[in-house]
């Protein structure tokens, strides 16, 4: 978890200068995470037993607690270095130890590996919902992709050399075979690229299907051609053996024969492995914008022709009757 969440911040750390994360703010975030998931457990708990005025007083008071904001003025870090001496220091990572190895036993290990997957989930949509709201709508796509290739290697969970050949596409040099009724309609160096798809398409990209597109478009031309001309072929199956192919090898082929549709497919990419609350941009609110904030830490806007946030922080403003 930590390895991907750092990823988001350093990825976007590297589009231009205006995006700039502190590491205090990390470790707020990744903590906040944490807490929502705590706080979903408890509630479920709380939800299954006889309310009493004691238990209800008490999630009164717990409802007061969480309505307070991050604490971004605290510097975690630095707390942290302060506890310094060595014995404190063993004794907090034996507790810590400890009370991991007796929360994990009341669990099985299948509700434990769910567990962590929610924790996994819950830590990664709070910092990404957190650094989207500075993006630069060009660059959004860009960071989201990154982000799911990301989550998909930490996981082991992605073919590399697909995603390589992906991102370094390969052409054949001097591509031959391409019958008269495919030129028709496909461009010479599509051509070019799907025949570079036929080299180590079985040794390296483990994908037999992409052997022999040549031979596909030749022998099923019109069905590919539907396809090709499609407006939204990210959409429909690939024709005649390749019907199949899905994730990263259906990118290939797309990549190859249809760039302009990439940008659509990634984002349909990330909605299925990701959700939609990753594909999709989610709506400005000031309120959040709001809730993240504090006296000393204000929110700066950068302001561009067109865009005047006075309405959204009166609008707030009103909100608290002020």
């Amino acid at each position: 978890n930590s390895h991907v969440c750092t990823f988001g911040m350093r990825c976007v750390d590297q589009k231009p200068r205006y995006y700039i994360y502190s590491l205090n703010a990390f470790v707020v975030l990744f903590q906040h995470g944490i807490d929502l998931v705590h706080d979903a457990e408890r509630k479920a708990k709380v939800a299954r037993k006889p309310k009493t005025m004691l238990s209800k007083l008490k999630a009164a008071t717990s409802k007061i607690i969480q309505m307070q904001r991050f604490n971004w003025n605290e510097d975690l870090l630095h707390q942290s270095s302060l506890a310094g001496e060595q014995d404190i220091s063993t004794l907090s990572t034996q507790l810590l130890q400890k009370k991991s190895i007796e929360e994990k036993g009341d669990l099985s290990d299948l509700e434990f590996q769910k567990r962590c997957t929610h924790l996994a989930t819950s830590i990664t949509t709070v910092l990404f919902k957190y650094m989207e709201r500075g993006f630069f709508a060009r660059d959004r796509l860009t960071v989201v992709v990154l982000l799911s290739f990301a989550i998909s290697q930490a996981s082991d969970n992605i073919n590399i050399a697909q995603l390589s050949r992906l991102l370094s596409p390969l052409e054949a040099v001097e591509p031959a075979g391409m019958a008269d009724d495919v030129a028709s309609w496909l461009p010479g160096r599509a051509w070019a690229r799907l025949k570079g798809l036929e080299d180590g398409a079985v040794d390296t990209l483990g994908v037999m299907e992409l052997s022999d597109l040549g031979d596909q478009l030749t022998s099923g031309s019109e069905e590919w051609r539907a396809w090709y001309k499609h407006p939204e072929p990210e959409t429909q199956h690939l024709p005649g053996s390749s019907k199949e192919l899905s994730g990263l090898p259906f990118l290939l082929v797309l990549r190859a024969m249809r760039t302009d549709r990439i940008p659509a497919a990634l984002q349909n990419y990330v909605g299925k492995h990701l959700g939609t609350s990753f594909s999709n941009p989610q709506s400005f609110s000031m309120l959040d914008v709001y809730m993240e904030s504090s006296a000393s830490t204000p929110v700066f806007f950068v302001l561009f022709p067109g865009v005047d946030p006075t309405p959204w922080v009166e609008s707030l403003g009103l909100g608290f009757d002020i």
